[in-house]
């Protein structure tokens, strides 16, 4: 059931509205959106149209945040998303690295294991592996 509702908000137009959320000047507003897209994210019909609908870019904000949860929520989206192949081609190009990187050393596990999440996934497309290493995703490693 929970799939049949993922996909149906989607396709009654659901994404637009969070993806404007996600801007909101009210962070409150912001951390709702990013979490709901997160939930979305799970279902892989939805990953690519999320994207699609211009996410990447607030949620590469979201996670530059500061704000805890709001990190946590977006590592989680991030993580989603990144297992779609066509996103894990593009995804790089919103400057997810540095978001990523911040992540990876974040000092709450689940960030850091979320974020770890989303790298695995990322780096699953051969094409993007040499630029996270040259980007530093590997430093928290050494850390």
């Amino acid at each position: 059931c929970h799939e049949q509702n993922e996909t149906a908000i989607v396709d009654l137009g659901g994404l637009s509205p969070l993806v404007t959320f996600m801007t909101s000047p009210d962070p409150n507003t912001q951390l709702e959106a990013v979490a709901a897209l997160a939930n979305l994210a799970r279902n892989q019909a939805n990953q690519q149209k999320i994207v699609e609908h211009g996410a990447l870019g607030p949620m590469v904000h979201a996670m530059k945040s500061g704000e805890e949860e709001m990190i946590r929520q977006a590592a989680r989206c991030l993580a989603n998303v990144s297992l779609n192949p066509e996103n894990q081609k593009h995804i790089l190009n919103v400057g997810i690295i540095s978001a990523l990187v911040a992540a990876l050393r974040h000092k709450d596990e689940e960030v850091r294991r979320l974020a770890a999440m989303a790298a695995a996934n990322i780096a699953v497309y051969e094409g993007n592996q040499v630029q996270m290493v040259t980007d530093g995703v590997l430093a928290p490693v050494d850390d």
